[in-house]
């Protein structure tokens, strides 16, 4: 359509010979759907690396957090068998 836009009737007649040829050859015009896959099947894989990721951390994270509780209540427990209360204070 653009060189019969800018009235080049013989390059327009020459590019449909050449599309003829080519389609008559077994090439497609029809886009290939591999790049589109592959740019989904990108972000699906960074979506799913990024949530393990944040899992991994969290477990981390809850390790970490269940052994300071313990090393606390461990000290607590220490200080109150440390402490002889004979009387109240009130």
């Amino acid at each position: 359509k653009p060189l019969m836009r800018q009235a080049d009737y013989a390059g327009a007649a020459e590019q449909c010979i050449s599309d003829i040829a080519r389609i008559l050859s077994g090439e497609s015009f029809v886009p290939s759907k591999l790049p589109a896959f592959l740019t989904m099947a990108g972000i699906v894989l960074f979506i799913v690396c990024l949530k393990c990721h944040e899992k991994w951390q969290q477990r981390g994270y809850n390790e970490c957090k269940r052994k300071l509780t313990l090393i606390e209540k461990q000290q607590s427990e220490a200080k109150a068998n440390g402490f002889q209360q004979t009387s109240c204070a009130i």
